[in-house]
């Protein structure tokens, strides 16, 4: 056995190994990258067409038909916020923004119930805030300013 090309050898395997885990290291979280900024942007793209979120000029209404269409919506909003967050992958910054989108979610129902002839005013703050997280996201998810439409901006 020739000892020889030992050192060459191993030299050899320890780079190798080492340039084969930086790329697979990179290709992993450029992929986590790419996939969260797809969450985000149909998470976006999904707020845009709904409805509830389309501004209005806020006054006292009584709570009938098109305030509990509007819950349910604030609802189905809530869930599909809760389902992209759990599909975030390691970005603390992005899953806090939506947590906190989650969190408007439950006070616009919550103040709904405690004011129901204001809920109107309420929808139209929870769209503020929507909006804001919007904005907040992009820049968590890198992406460019004004990139994402805002809630209910796409309803015609």
């Amino acid at each position: 056995m020739n000892w020889s090309s030992f050192v060459p050898d191993l030299v050899t395997v320890v780079v190798g190994t080492g340039l084969t885990l930086s790329a697979a290291g990179g290709t992993y979280f450029y992929q986590q990258r790419r996939k969260n900024r797809q969450l985000v942007q149909n998470l976006a793209d999904d707020l845009s067409v709904r409805r509830a979120f389309v501004v209005v000029e806020p006054h006292e209404q009584s709570y009938g038909p098109d305030a509990e269409r509007c819950f349910q919506s604030v609802q189905a909003t809530q869930d599909r916020i809760v389902q992209v967050r759990d599909e975030i992958s390691p970005n603390h910054a992005l899953r806090a923004e939506l947590q906190a989108m989650i969190i408007a979610c439950v006070r616009y129902k919550e103040n709904a119930e405690v004011a129901p002839r204001r809920w109107v005013y309420e929808l139209m703050r929870l769209r503020a805030e929507l909006t804001l997280g919007v904005r907040r996201i992009e820049d968590a998810a890198g992406l460019r300013a004004r990139s994402l439409p805002e809630p209910g901006r796409a309803v015609t």
